[in-house]
This record gives structure tokens, sequence and C-alpha cells, in this order.
């Protein structure tokens, strides 16, 4: 067996008609604090990879909106897979590459998820590849056998596409029964070997797909023209800045410094890199930054709870470019009591990507709510602009799991 590391999503989709596509986003709920937990630490692994085995109508615009099915939620997207169609939720993700769904062999009584029977598909096809692959991660696992199917994610069709059948699953994550599966949106060389990711296949087939960007603050996904007039403005403001991706592998660009209320931390004199992650809520530090990160960014405090005037604004520099996220951007909010002043908690928390001393932080939900990022394909690199807002945010905005009881 061959062993690799997938990665789970917070994301929104949707796509303009010609030059984008729309897709219907849900929020699907995780029941309590161990199981986010637990989502969160699926990272744990994440080096590995499988290497063997305007709200007017827009021109040429179609739109579907998400909602929140409940307060504790990830957030996911209905595709249709097979012949005739039936509809799965699944995960979307930047930090993997393969496709998978839940097969209905599985028997596991916990899994209360919707599965996948490839025999009820009349263009489902098993792999020639008889290796059965086993996918790690930090609180759970999958063992999957791969087939082929038709997938179509809105009015984009794939045919014949690459995807994994999970028959053993392992992780108090997958019980939640809120999807079916994971789509990765990586390079190929994090899938499995010998297969095609989905967004690959599209672009294979529609030339024109070749970018998608999110814009996490509308809840969406664009992919085509996804810098041109139809997003600026709606999705984005001011100018795009891009930057290469290092390797063919993560969307990963060159972190130049991480600056506390504008002053350099000195984290990154001998280099980082920065992996922008859509599985990701909070953003990530390697653990031997992350302790100086917190001293840093609140005064000291070392409390769970803090106060939350202590905190500093917290700046990534990315192609020389500063993209600031204040403390309105990153904490957790303890609700007021009577006579009790509010509390904080920063959304970060730390993860080793890899042992190396130039491991990479993770830019998580975070950070792709307060910057429209573009994950640019045919150029191999990834562009950033302000997102603009749907309306002024409150902390009633936040998922009960971002808040403090």
């Amino acid at each position: 067996r061959c062993r690799g590391t997938i990665f789970l999503s917070h994301v929104c989709i949707s796509m303009i008609d010609g030059a984008l596509c729309a897709v219907h986003m849900k929020y699907r709920s995780i029941t309590n604090e161990e199981s986010m937990r637990n989502f969160l630490g699926l990272r744990s692994h994440h080096k590995t990879a499988m290497t063997q085995k305007h709200k007017e109508e827009l021109d040429d615009v179609e739109e579907l909106d998400f909602k929140m099915v409940d307060s504790k939620s990830v957030l996911v997207t209905e595709i249709k897979v097979g012949t005739p169609a039936e509809t799965f939720s699944v995960v979307l993700d930047t930090g993997s590459s393969n496709f998978w769904l839940v097969s209905n062999e599985a028997d596991d009584s916990n899994l209360k998820m919707k599965k996948f029977d490839p025999k009820a598909s009349t263009t489902f096809e098993n792999s020639q590849d008889s290796t059965e692959w086993d996918i790690e991660f930090g609180a759970g696992a999958v063992s999957l056998r791969l087939g082929k199917d038709t997938v179509k994610l809105n009015d984009i069709e794939t045919l014949g596409q690459d995807m994994g059948l999970a028959f053993q699953l392992s992780g108090s994550v997958f019980y939640t029964g809120s999807y079916s599966g994971i789509l990765g949106l990586g390079y190929p060389a994090l899938a499995a070997e010998g297969t095609l990711p989905v967004f690959d296949r599209i672009m294979r087939e529609n030339p024109e797909f070749s970018s998608f960007a999110f814009a996490m603050s509308h809840k969406k996904l664009l992919i085509g023209d996804v810098e041109g007039e139809e997003s600026r403005g709606l999705y984005y403001e001011n100018d795009v800045h891009f930057s290469p991706v290092i390797e063919k592998y993560y969307w990963e660009v060159k972190l130049d410094d991480i600056l506390i209320d504008g002053k350099s931390s000195d984290l990154c004199t001998n280099g980082c890199g920065a992996i922008v992650d859509t599985g990701t809520t909070f953003n990530t530090f390697p653990s031997f930054t992350f302790a100086e990160i917190l001293n840093l960014l609140s005064e000291g405090d070392s409390e769970h709870l803090y106060d939350c005037d202590r905190f500093k604004n917290l700046t990534y520099v990315i192609g020389q470019k500063e993209y600031t996220l204040t403390p309105y951007d990153y904490l957790l909010f303890k609700p007021n009591q009577a006579g009790a002043k509010e509390a904080c908690a920063p959304r970060l928390m730390q993860m080793d990507v890899s042992k190396s001393k130039k491991a990479p932080y993770l830019l998580g939900e975070v950070f792709l709510t307060k910057f429209y990022t573009i994950f640019d394909r045919e150029n191999d690199r990834i562009g950033f602009a302000h997102a603009t807002q749907p309306h002024e945010r409150s902390v009633s905005d936040y998922p009960d799991i971002l808040r403090f009881n």
C-alpha cells in the first residue's frame, strides 16, 4: 500500500457562465469542539504526498448562494457524480489534489454521510490499477480504491474523472455526516500517481478555465476570468498583486516577512514560505515560532483568554506587498457577560507542515476572508487583492465554533 495526505476545506464556490459557472454552497455542521479540533488537526502530516499508488444580473454571470445549515459548521459544495447523476456534498481544498467519495463498501455504522454506490452508475469504471491507497491524517485515515466516473460542477462536466472510493475510514472527524468526500484543487504532483485532478481535467477540456479565485467574504469560488471587470468592485477592490508559486506542488509562495504593528518579527531572515490553503480555518505557524508570535501579538499575555485591547496588527509581506490582519480580523470573541469585560483569543495555531526550519506557514480562512485570492494555473502564480465585504461584519457573523461560550 501507498500512503499520503489530504486536507479538508472550508470553501465556497460560484462561477460565471461562459467565463465562469456556479455551484451551490452550504455550511455543514461539526457538532462539537473536539470534532472541530480534530478537523483542524488533520494537517499534521501535511508534507507526505500520494506519489505512488453586481448583485444585479451581471453580463454572463450565474450565481447560487450558500446557506448555513447550522452554526457549528464547515462549508461544502454539492456536485453531481455518476449516471444517473447523484448529488453529493464535498469539501473543496487547495491543500490537496485528490477527489474521493465514501463508498457504500464502508459499512461502519458510525458513518452517517451519503455513500456512493459504483454499481448504481452506468458510467463508472474500475481502475486498471488495483492498488489500495492509505491516506493518513493527523486525526484519522482513509483507505480507498480508484475508479473513474462522470463529475459535474454545476454546468461544467468532466467525463471519466479519476476518483477514489473510500471503503475504510477512521477518526471522529468523519462521523459528523456533514460531507461525503473531498475535492482537491491542488497541483497534480500532490495527487495519486497516474490520476488527474478535477481542475486539471476541467482545464484540459475548457482551456479558458485556467484560473480560479476564492471570494471567501462572499462565500464564492470563481472560475475563469477571475480578474475581469465583473469581479472587480463586486468581489475585490484595488489591484491584484501576484507572486510565483515556489514549486508546482502546494499553492505556496515566498513569505518575505511577518510584521507586528509594522515592525519585522525577524522570523523570515533565512526564508519562509506560505501555503494558501482553503482547507484550514485558522492561520498556522511552525511550532518553533508560535510562542514568539503570540508574545509579540499580545504583549506577553500568556493566558488562554486575552484582553482584546492588547493585540496588535499582524502583517504578511508577500511579493514586497503588505497584507495586514487587524486584531478584529483574527480574534475569537468571548461574549460579554454582566459586568465582565469582553475577552479574546487568536484564530491562530501551531502546526508543523515539515520538520525543516523553513517549514511553511498556512494562510487559511482567516486570511482568505480579508483578501480575494486568485489561483492562476496557466502562469503558476497566486494573486491577492483586498476583498469587498458584503456588509459590515460583527461578532455575530461568526459561527459559534469561532466564539467562546
